[in-house]
């Protein structure tokens, strides 16, 4: 038996969760009722769902620390042929 849940969430979460199920052909309560089940199936206790997975990745990453004095070191030596 299904029953209504009510939450309140961040509209950008809300538009990169409507493309994801969008993408998998599920709707936002599928992917939020598999979420759940996962959390609380005993089987899984210690391991992460599938669905979080794919879910951590609309997260935006940090991009990886640049050494620009090194980056621009390497652009003046291919630029003269150093």
């Amino acid at each position: 038996m299904n029953s209504k849940l009510t939450l309140y969430i961040d509209k950008k979460v809300i538009t990169k969760a409507k493309q994801y199920a969008r993408k998998n052909k599920t709707s936002i309560s599928e992917v939020v009722e598999k979420f759940l089940e996962s959390l609380v199936d005993n089987h899984n206790k210690y391991s992460i769902a599938p669905i979080t997975k794919e879910l951590s990745n609309i997260i935006v990453k940090k991009p990886k620390k640049i050494n620009y004095k090194r980056e621009i070191e390497d652009y003046l030596i291919s630029k003269y042929d150093l």
